[in-house]
């Protein structure tokens, strides 16, 4: 079966099409004259028969208007089994609708039964078009609604097993609406006279008593909210991310179920098993997978930092530039506590960068006048080249992950010298292998994950049909090997063990090798002069990780192309250099730098015989010292600067030393608005209860429970002092900045700590190969 995409598309002239499309009912009030321009962007289809026009779980951004032929609306339902939904063959009926109204996922596949002829409305101008005409949008939106509720109804995992006229009944007074993140879809005491059906999103059931809420329950896409109701509702729903629903009359529920009992007893598994997941999970899961849905992870693949492993190089940043030519990421971003694993007590720190979430309803596509942003039948989003720079996309990102860069003189469109700026975002390096950060991060801290296997809270959350057709959906996009779709690959840690066989493997040969040939141990001996030769290439290869950092990998992605028959064939190969991860060069660099300094003792006989040997050996002991240290640094150091960051956003040290002078400044003004003598007299015991920096590198410090008992603290210290009400609210006031200026300077000594052990390091890495060289000329020369 061939596709939709090599067919043959000519541009539609106003004069021969208007009188057409003015049939068309949801046309009905637009002018002629605004019509006519409007067919001047349609684009006519061709196509044979046999050919798929949508693909059920595609992303689409196009209306297909139906003039000569037939087609077929079929999918693949709960089942796996293909479900025929209807056919369409009078000209003028339409499909597609649901892409130019908001999710662009196709929920059905349409192929064309005969040769026919369709016209494309694609969503851009639809949206300039029903600006002026909003009626248009209402009549599409009514059609998409009934639509909706006969198809889902029909292909929903439990109720496809209904009759037809069962399910006409069901969908007979149902209502479909769309929820946005943050919407209350039911209020706690209303009346239950229908049973909510989610169709697709993510739904969180809470009761509110008191000052507190409390989280019964989270529902998930195709999941039943409501058939035990009394009749008030005793909880409240709101919408954790985008939501479709359908309300579905109580009363045609309750007739359904007592007509089909085995259905009602699968619904009442599904909750039984619901609320026995809620049951197993404490606190913390419960508000990690709250906030990890409320930010917008519900996407195939997400870009994550894992803050306890991030050494805060920047080297993820400037491989993104060496790719892009311009850096898209940005490492800010909301800091998540969650469990490492489900059945461990250990914690860890997750930051989602400023990456593109690719959200199934994406704002930023909204009111784009050119089109740019475009969605990719994958699901991915992305900005094309025509973006002018408007600005629009950027205020509507609900995450605030697309910035505007501009433009130099020499990269503005010489056909348009006005555009001076063009939106940017990262697109987890779209059409490449693999994301550049995290091929080129040191530590393996920055991954590209599958959010649903990554985060173990969100799989608790869903019910197992949803973790299902998300697989499904994956199984689908691989099988039709959708063009320039990254793969998510896991964090490799092969070399790891790898390197560390090699490297007891090659001690141990060393050792052999000494004890075995019996020959005296000197430099010039028969064994000696190899193990010198040995660990001079060790230290050589080890020392080439500084070059290694600073070549980064040019591998372009090969250039596809789909064919007629489906198949995917590469056209051009992309070129460039791969270099390997940069965490295994690391890896190897310890083991073969440890390896060489075994080697270079064992030349020397394990023993001193000069100043020269004594100085190199030194000089390399040093060396493995410094690396050793940089490595107890680079374990310990991460978790205490996340301590301090974890209650914001993650700070860079540019931002720490601007926030510094501004505390300062703000300290400094407080101050001056208390009493000199009074301040005098109090200083210290402010100051005592601010605590210093080594206050902040104990392993137990919380910044908001420090500051607490800080507070508390001054209050008792402050018992015989007395202050005016206006005096006793500033010195708070300059307690908490103290405690803030006190916390950046110890993250501010944490960042330099991350520095200063590779600054000595690559000193004595220097001075070792300065010494090497002089040594191997000196014994060239002798020999």
């Amino acid at each position: 079966m061939s596709t939709a995409t090599g067919a043959a598309e000519a541009p539609v002239t106003g004069a021969a099409y208007t009188s057409f499309l003015a049939q068309l009912p949801f046309f009905v009030g637009v002018s002629a004259e605004d019509l006519a321009s409007f067919a001047g962007f349609i684009l006519v289809r061709r196509l044979k028969a046999n050919t798929d026009v949508v693909v059920q779980r595609q992303y689409g951004h196009a209306l297909f208007v139906l003039m000569e032929g037939a087609v077929v609306v079929h999918a693949i339902g709960a089942d796996d089994n293909p479900v025929t939904l209807g056919r369409i063959s009078r000209s003028g009926d339409f499909f597609g609708e649901a892409a130019l109204l908001g999710r662009g996922e196709r929920t059905a596949t349409v192929t064309t039964e005969t040769d026919c002829v369709l016209l494309e409305i694609e969503k851009h101008r639809f949206d300039l078009l029903t600006r002026r005409y909003k009626s248009v949008r209402e009549h599409l939106e009514a059609v998409h609604h009934s639509r909706a509720i006969a198809t889902y109804i029909r292909t929903h995992r439990y109720l496809m097993q209904l009759d037809d006229q069962t399910r006409a009944d069901m969908a007979r007074g149902a209502k479909f609406k769309h929820f946005q993140k943050g919407d209350q879809i039911t209020k706690l005491g209303e009346p239950a006279d229908t049973v909510v059906l989610i169709k697709d999103g993510v739904v969180k059931a809470s009761r509110q008593k008191g000052g507190s809420v409390s989280i019964l329950a989270y529902f998930n896409t195709h999941d039943i909210v409501g058939m035990s109701d009394g009749t008030t509702r005793d909880y409240g729903l709101d919408a954790i991310g985008q939501c479709e629903i359908i309300f579905i009359a109580r009363n045609a529920f309750l007739t359904m179920m007592m007509k089909y009992p085995q259905v009602a007893e699968r619904f009442k598994k599904d909750d039984m098993s619901r609320r026995g997941a809620m049951a197993q999970i404490g606190g913390t899961m419960i508000m990690a997978a709250n906030q990890l849905i409320g930010a917008g992870v519900e996407v195939e693949s997400l870009l994550v930092i894992n803050l306890d492993r991030c050494v805060r190089c920047g080297n993820c940043v400037r491989a993104c530039h060496a790719r892009h030519k311009y850096t898209r990421l940005d490492r800010r971003g909301p800091i998540f506590r969650r469990r490492a694993k489900m059945d461990k007590t250990r914690h860890e720190h997750i930051m989602l960068p400023a990456s593109c979430r690719h959200c199934r309803d994406p704002e930023c596509m909204i009111g784009c006048p050119t089109g740019a942003i475009q969605r990719f039948q994958d699901g991915d989003v992305d900005i094309n080249d025509n973006c002018i720079g408007c600005q629009n996309c950027a205020r509507k990102c609900p995450y605030g992950n697309i910035t505007m860069m501009p433009l130099p003189e020499k990269d503005r469109p010489k056909d348009n010298p006005e555009v001076v700026m063009r939106a940017i975002k990262c697109n987890l390096c779209r059409g490449y292998e693999y994301s550049n950060c995290v091929h080129e991060c040191p530590r393996g801290a920055i991954l590209r994950v599958d959010p649903l296997k990554f985060f173990e809270e969100l799989a608790l959350v869903m019910e197992a049909e949803q973790r299902d057709a998300i697989e499904w959906a994956r199984g689908q996009a691989k099988f039709n090997n959708l063009l320039n779709k990254q793969r998510v690959r896991g964090r490799s840690t092969w070399f790891i063990p790898v390197s560390l066989i090699l490297g007891l493997l090659a001690i141990a040969g060393i050792v052999a090798a000494t004890l075995l040939t019996g020959a005296p141990l000197r430099g010039g001996s028969a064994i000696g002069l190899p193990l010198g030769i040995f660990a001079a290439t060790c230290l050589f290869f080890a020392a080439s990780l500084g070059i290694r950092k600073r070549m980064r990998n040019t591998k372009k992605p090969d250039i596809q192309e789909r064919q007629p028959d489906g198949s995917i064939k590469v056209q051009k190969k992309g070129g460039g250099v791969e270099l390997g991860s940069m965490e295994a060069w690391t890896q190897f660099h310890m083991v073969i730098g440890a390896v060489g300094f075994f080697a270079a003792v064992a030349h020397a006989g394990f023993a001193v015989t000069g100043v020269f040997t004594t100085l190199l050996l030194v000089v390399f002991a040093i060396e493995v010292v410094t690396g050793v240290t940089g490595q107890v640094i680079y374990a310990t150091v991460p978790s205490a600067l996340t301590r301090l960051e974890r209650h914001g956003l993650s700070r860079l040290v540019e931002d720490l030393y601007g926030e510094e002078t501004t505390t300062e400044t703000g300290v400094t003004e407080l101050i001056g608005n208390v009493n000199a003598k009074t301040w005098k007299d109090i200083k210290g015991r402010v100051e005592a209860s601010t605590g210093g920096i080594n206050d902040r590198m104990n392993g137990t410090y919380d910044p908001p429970t420090a500051m607490a008992a800080g507070k508390k603290h001054l209050a008792d210290a402050l018992k015989d002092v007395q202050l005016s009400d206006a005096d006793r609210t500033t010195v708070d006031r300059i307690l908490e900045s103290r405690y803030r200026l006190v916390d950046i300077k110890a993250q501010l000594l944490l960042h330099r700590r991350l520095k200063r052990w590779l600054i000595a390091h690559v000193s004595t890495a220097t001075a070792l190969i300065v010494l090497l060289v002089f040594h191997i000329l000196t014994a060239l020369t002798i020999f």
